[in-house]
């Protein structure tokens, strides 16, 4: 029996660890009624990214993960047209204070049951 529990608790681990990192995927405009998905690529992608850029009537923010490899670390860069791209490298790391609450309604779901629910 020790054996199948250490066998599962392996075959479990080596699941997480072979999923990719989650990333917010999507642009905000400023416009109300944007929403963010959560996109989980391959192990291969290791950074989420958002460039943020000037546009006519505010800034717009894309949301995406690092699929084309341009990221080598954490941190932001600003060229001189005012367009700022972050890299980082942990799940949901490139999120925004616009929708953090939506990323909270799951989390605040699970609590609620796990003490709450029958």
């Amino acid at each position: 029996m020790p054996q199948i529990t250490m066998l599962l608790f392996f075959l479990l681990g080596a699941l997480a660890v072979a999923d990719g990192i989650k990333c917010i995927y999507g642009a905000d405009n400023g416009w109300k009624g944007w929403h963010p998905k959560i996109f989980q690529g391959n192990e291969a992608i290791k950074y989420c990214l958002n460039i943020t850029m000037p546009v006519d009537v505010g800034n717009s923010t894309l949301f995406l993960s690092d699929v084309f490899d341009r990221c080598k670390e954490d941190g932001c860069v600003t060229d001189n047209k005012g367009r700022t791209a972050c890299c980082c490298s942990y799940d949901l790391c490139n999120s925004s204070h616009s929708f953090i609450p939506l990323l909270l309604v799951p989390l605040l779901s699970v609590f609620t049951t796990g003490h709450f629910g029958a």
